[in-house]
Parts: C-alpha cells; sequence; structure tokens
C-alpha cells in the first residue's frame, strides 16, 4: 500500500497531468474573457468581473505551481478534488436544468390546485381548433437584435410596439393556468375602445409586470385602477426595457396625452434590456431625433399584417427553435446558469448616461402636453438590487416623483410572498397587482389627481 501511494502508476500521473493541464488552458481562457469584460464592457458592474479575475489568476498561479513544484502524489490528490468538485457543480446544474422545473406543480399539487403542463404552443392550437383567433403574445424585444422587421414588401423596416390587434393570446403561466386576454385596437392587454377619450386620466408604460404577466386582464394593475374609477390605458409590454419604452410613449402616450404616466421600472432587467436597445440603430432614433415617430396608431393594418405572417413563420420553424433552445441549454449548463441563479452570481447593470437621458426626454415630452410623470420602482424579487440607491438617485436628480414600491408594499408587508403566484418569486398575483394599484391611487390622491370617472 505505502509503495503505491509513494511510486502511484505512470498511467495514473499522466492523467493527472493532463487533467491539470487542461484545466490551465481552460481559466487561462476564463481569465482572458473576464478581462474582456472588465475592460471592454460598457454599463456593467466592472467590480465583478475584477473580482473574478482575480480569482481566476490565483487559481491559474496554484495550478501552474502544483504542475511545476508538485511531486506526483500532490498533482494526482490536486488533480482529484478539482475533479470532485466540478463533477459536483455540473451535476447539481444538470439537476436544476432537467429535473427541478416541476417547482410550481408540487406546490400546485400539495395545495390542491390543477397546474396545465401544456405548453405555450399546445394551448393556443387548442384555442384555434376552438374557434379563437389566438395568436403568441409578440413582444417588441423581439426585434431588436433584426431592427425592427421589414414590412412585406421586403423594402421597409417597421418596429412593432404591440402584438396583433384585436386578437386572443395568453400570458405566462405562474398560477397553473394561462391567462387568456383579448388585445385592444393597438394589439396591447386593454378592453377596446379606450384611445377615444379625449380626457383620458393614466397611461401605464412597463414591461411584464405592467402588462400584467401570470393573471386574467380583470386583475393587473391598470383594471384595478380602473376599478378605482380612472380611465386608463396600459402599454406594458413583456421584455420592453427603458428605450423600448421610450419610443412607446413617443408613438402612443403622446398623442393620447394622459394627465398621468406612470413609468414602471423593474429592478432586476430593465438596464440590462436598455444596454441590448442601445445596440439597435432603428430605436435609438427615438433619443437622437426626439420628434421621430413611425406613426404607428395609423398603420396597424400592416402591422398586423406582417405581424401574423411572423407569428406563422415562428410556428413553422419550430424544429428550428428546438435546436436553437438545445444550444441555449448546453450554454446554460457550461456556465452554470441556475446555480448562479440560486447564488446571485451575476454582475449587475449600471445605471447610464443613456438611462438619464431617456428619463429627461420621457418627462420634458409628458410635460409638453400639461402632464406629470411618475416614476414606479418595481423591487428585486426576494433581495435589494445592487443598482437600486444609483437608479433612485438618476431619477430624483432629473426631479420626477417616485413611487418606490420596496419602501411603500414590501418593506412594510407582513407576508410578501403571498403577493407572489404559489408563494414563488415571479410576477406578481393578483393580490400583488391589486396592492400595487393601491399604492399608486393612494399617492394620486395624495398629488391632487381625482380620477375623471368618479
Amino acid at each position: 500500500m505505502q509503495k503505491n501511494y509513494r511510486d502511484p502508476s505512470k498511467k495514473l500521473v499522466f492523467l493527472a497531468n493532463t487533467f491539470l493541464i487542461v484545466s490551465i488552458i481552460l481559466i487561462s481562457f476564463l481569465i482572458i474573457f473576464a478581462s474582456f469584460k472588465y475592460y471592454i464592457s460598457e454599463n456593467i458592474n466592472k467590480e465583478f468581473y475584477l473580482i473574478y479575475l482575480l480569482i481566476f489568476i490565483i487559481f491559474l498561479i496554484s495550478l501552474i505551481y502544483v504542475v511545476k513544484r508538485s511531486d506526483n502524489n500532490t498533482k494526482i490528490n490536486f488533480s482529484l478534488i478539482i475533479f470532485v468538485v466540478g463533477i459536483t457543480l455540473y451535476s447539481l446544474e444538470i439537476y436544476l436544468q432537467f429535473f427541478n422545473q416541476g417547482e410550481k406543480e408540487k406546490v400546485a399539487k400539495k395545495i390542491g390546485i390543477e397546474f396545465d403542463k401544456r405548453s405555450t404552443k399546445d394551448v393556443l392550437i387548442d384555442l384555434r381548433k376552438k374557434g379563437y383567433d389566438a395568436h403568441p403574445n409578440l413582444k417588441p424585444t423581439f426585434f431588436k437584435e433584426t431592427n425592427g422587421i421589414y414590412l412585406l414588401n421586403k423594402k421597409e423596416k417597421v418596429y412593432p410596439l404591440g402584438t396583433i390587434s384585436n386578437s386572443f393570446t395568453i400570458l405566462g403561466n405562474e398560477s397553473g393556468y394561462y391567462p387568456l386576454i383579448k388585445t385592444d385596437e393597438y394589439g396591447f392587454n386593454n378592453p377596446r375602445g379606450l384611445y377615444k377619450n379625449k380626457n383620458l386620466d393614466i397611461v401605464l408604460i412597463g414591461d411584464s409586470f405592467t402588462e400584467g404577466k401570470s393573471v386574467r386582464d380583470n386583475e393587473n394593475i391598470s383594471a384595478n385602477l380602473r376599478k378605482k374609477k380612472y380611465s386608463v390605458v396600459n402599454l406594458g409590454k413583456s421584455g420592453n426595457g427603458p428605450l423600448i419604452e421610450l419610443a412607446t410613449l413617443n408613438e402612443f402616450a403622446s398623442v393620447l396625452k394622459p394627465k398621468i404616466l406612470l413609468w414602471f421600472y423593474f429592478a432586476e432587467n430593465d438596464l440590462g434590456d436598455l444596454e441590448k436597445e442601445m445596440k439597435s440603430s432603428f430605436l435609438k432614433k427615438y433619443i437622437t431625433n426626439q420628434d421621430f415617430s413611425q406613426k404607428l396608431m395609423n398603420r396597424q393594418v400592416e402591422i398586423d399584417e406582417i405581424l401574423k405572417n411572423y407569428s406563422r413563420e415562428k410556428f413553422r420553424i419550430e424544429a428550428e427553435n428546438n435546436l436553437k433552445n438545445i444550444k441555449g441549454t448546453i450554454l446554460n449548463i457550461l456556465k452554470l446558469y441556475h446555480l448562479r441563479l440560486i447564488f446571485r452570481v451575476r454582475p449587475s447593470n449600471e445605471p447610464t448616461p443613456a438611462l438619464s437621458q431617456i428619463l429627461k426626454i420621457s418627462d420634458q415630452k409628458v410635460s409638453s402636453w400639461g402632464g406629470k410623470m411618475y416614476f414606479v420602482y418595481l423591487p428585486a424579487r426576494g433581495y435589494v438590487h445592487p443598482t437600486r440607491e444609483f437608479v433612485l438617485k438618476t431619477v430624483k436628480d432629473l426631479n420626477i416623483p417616485v413611487i418606490d414600491l420596496k419602501k411603500e408594499i414590501f418593506d412594510v408587508h407582513p407576508d410578501p410572498l403571498s403577493l407572489f403566484p404559489l408563494r414563488i418569486y415571479a410576477h406578481y398575483n393578483a393580490k400583488g397587482y391589486a396592492e400595487v394599484a393601491k399604492i399608486v391611487y393612494q399617492r394620486l390622491i395624495e398629488d391632487g389627481f381625482k380620477p375623471s370617472n368618479e
């Protein structure tokens, strides 16, 4: 036994050396990647990459030392430690990727709620079989990378900001069911006929929280404000960031001219969305030319045509999408996506001059028709986001009034999880959206903005 410990086999030594050299190569690539992110990337918390750059460098030096200076037994032991840690991490990641996706179903079953396990595509197919004119809930964010979408003549592009109008679509299943909604004249989650109101109280701009993801169309923020006698148009769409929201303000709110514009900001991803939106030369026109408009409210017929065509294409190339999903899954596993998500090991985006510029332009536009803009801060789910103070300072420096829902709801609520579907952090449930509407209502009443329908 002692002899084998002192003099390991050549094959074992060879495997240990090979494993250590491969590890050195991989860590070197990670150092190059972290360095690239640290020096090249904009609007990212560079401290995150600096910390990991230092960790990788220390690990690389340790590996080189073991390879150059250590005896064979140390090399084998060191290799085993790295191997076991690696296998453990990736086993956990694979479990989280493939075998822990039924958390909602398990919770629903435990509390006696039937959970719809169908895919979005299957639900839409079933709705069509029942006679519904149902389509996917198309989002403006789909067109960021393509910089808009070509009209059917293939010569001109347009950038849609809503989905297909006067049609049925579904929102995400977070409570056990897919909420079915009928879109309005411009593809937003509203009852029809609201755009004719010449004395509109409120317009909402934001992302999926504003759109009302996870609840029925009479349970979202705008519906709850209507119950309080305000006339409200909801222009929120899933995936929207600040630049698409500026575009939405230009195309729709500037025409509607409401007394109040509520700008909903979600702490976890709005800055990341903005970084991607700023890569679109089409969307940046809304910053560089403040009078720029596509006149979307006059073009819904042609927009519906291209979106229906796009929708059919999405169904047709499902196999390609599946291949893309497989690639994404593999990449997520390699990056330990779910483990990093659990421990929040992710870089945060920093406030940018673009955020301040967009909010300033928006506030000036709302003021130009005699309206008032409020910045509604939706907090991160279950933790304080590192950019919170920076974002709030950015807004306050512009003298835009803030409705801070972290402070007004989640810091004081006796049971914050009760505001989320199945008590799992996601979008809000009906109770959560009602709480948001209540706080907004109280603030508007305090500021003297009474409902016109009261």
